[in-house]
């Protein structure tokens, strides 16, 4: 399965996803989708990828997908 929104519809597809299952619980019936977190602030992003374990993807927003902006974010290891 793939998300059927790209670029900049991404994280309105998100949120739309998060509202069809408040309407869906209780039914048996859900969209699987990945965490998203919304409005992170940038000074917060560096903990935000530990708390995942180091890895994370980011995508800034309103900027082109596969172009600018968009990339893989590894926090760096504590010695």
């Amino acid at each position: 399965m793939a998300c059927l929104a790209g670029g900049r519809n991404k994280g309105m597809a998100a949120k739309a996803y998060e509202m069809l299952n408040q309407q869906l619980a209780g039914t048996g019936l859900a969209v699987r989708v990945p965490a998203t977190h919304y409005d992170v602030p940038l000074k917060e992003v560096r903990a935000m990828v530990e708390r995942m374990g180091g890895h994370a993807v980011i995508k800034v927003p309103y900027a082109n997908a596969g172009a600018w902006g968009v990339g893989k974010g590894r926090a760096p290891t504590k010695k």
